[in-house]
């Protein structure tokens, strides 16, 4: 049986960005146990879009390739290993654990497991696997799958933010910039190995480890996360954010001249111009 790619690959990216919209507000209360279970589900749903798209070739994702693409990665993770240990080091000494911290610690590991599954499913997958196919003989395809899946991927961490002032309207460009760029490292090792296996696991601990302190010395039950900030945390947050694009810009020119440089992008093109199952 033919797959649907070459007809209905956007298709099912428009219906899937509708879906993503829409779940969310079934919800009225924003809690982990939610949040779990809306990543779990939205990311699900991409994994039977992208079948859709490639056939069975999907599971391959999830094959071999997981521990080279973690080994090429995980430099990734440097700044999110600094704050967790500044962090405890700051609190340490200073602050009392909360009483349930194990568990709080447990379920932010498991949420930001299904922020890893369900954001790699959709940004690297299924964005990717969509463009590849749609536009298989374009020239520059690979470019527009790069830029695309920054784009969004970038865009769906503010698009819930309110823009009141200047340092708001300047830290959520920023912050769209940063999280294109790391997402985009994502897609490089994701095009190399094409496992995303890797990718779920790296991002899992860029997320999981500057929440560490928070598990051990606040109440985190209630989910509050913002991007986009004004007057000092604003200009704080659009610090962090010109950091993590300087750190993403030396990530990226290493991946490319040590990764894709000489990757044979010819072949990879050929591994989405359709086929049977």
């Amino acid at each position: 049986m033919r797959t649907y790619s070459k007809k209905y690959a956007f298709i099912l990216v428009a219906l899937y960005i509708a879906l993503q919209r829409t779940l969310p507000r079934l919800f009225t209360q924003k809690t982990m146990g939610r949040e779990i279970l809306l990543r779990l589900g939205l990311g699900l749903i991409a994994f039977c879009f992208v079948y859709l798209i490639v056939g069975k070739r999907v599971f391959s994702y999830f094959g071999k390739g997981t521990s080279y693409s973690i080994s090429r990665l995980l430099i990734l993770c440097l700044p999110s290993f600094l704050l967790c240990a500044m962090a405890l080091s700051l609190s340490f000494g200073t602050e009392e654990f909360v009483q349930n911290w194990l568990m709080q610690l447990l379920r932010q590991f498991v949420l930001f497991l299904s922020v890893g599954f369900y954001e790699e499913m959709v940004y690297r997958v299924l964005i990717n696997d969509a463009v590849l196919t749609s536009l298989n003989k374009r020239k520059h395809v690979f470019l527009c799958a790069a830029l695309i899946s920054a784009f969004l991927f970038g865009v769906t961490h503010i698009i819930d933010s309110s823009f009141h002032s200047d340092i708001e309207v300047i830290s959520a460009l920023l912050k769209i910039v940063s999280a294109g760029m790391i997402g985009t490292a994502f897609l490089f090792v994701f095009w190399k190995t094409e496992n995303i296996l890797g990718c779920m696991i790296i991002h899992m601990l860029f997320d999981f480890l500057p929440s560490i302190g928070n598990c051990l010395f606040e109440d985190t039950s209630v989910l509050h996360v913002e991007y986009v900030m004004d007057g000092r945390m604003g200009i704080m947050a659009i610090s962090v954010y010109c950091l993590e694009i300087l750190w993403a810009s030396y990530i990226l020119f290493r991946l490319w001249k040590n990764e894709l440089q000489d990757a044979d992008f010819a072949e990879l093109r050929s591994h989405y111009s359709g086929g049977e199952r």
